[in-house]
């Protein structure tokens, strides 16, 4: 999961042709951090996500889940854990 928002990040930051310094200025956080958060070498916060999601003015859902995929598992896992309950 980490390195999947790390790359969502990247991915991102790239397309907006930004650099490692400029988006984590934008969102006050160290070049260095942000390097280790896009490489998954570090889990990353909401707050920082959230920052980060701001700088780049993309939904913060789009960060985390961007092919929309862990909702719907989490959904699942969920659906499926109340139907065990209740048998």
């Amino acid at each position: 999961m980490r390195l999947q928002v790390g790359q969502e990040i990247r991915r991102q930051r790239e397309s907006q042709k930004l650099t490692l310094h400029k988006l984590a200025d934008m969102s006050g956080t160290s070049y260095t951090h942000l390097w280790k958060v896009e490489n998954g070498k570090v889990s990353v916060g909401l707050d920082l996500l959230g920052r980060i999601s701001n700088a780049l003015d993309v939904p913060l859902r789009q960060i985390v889940d961007p092919q929309g995929t862990l909702m719907a598992a989490v959904a699942m896992e969920y659906h499926g854990s109340v139907e065990e309950s209740a048998s």
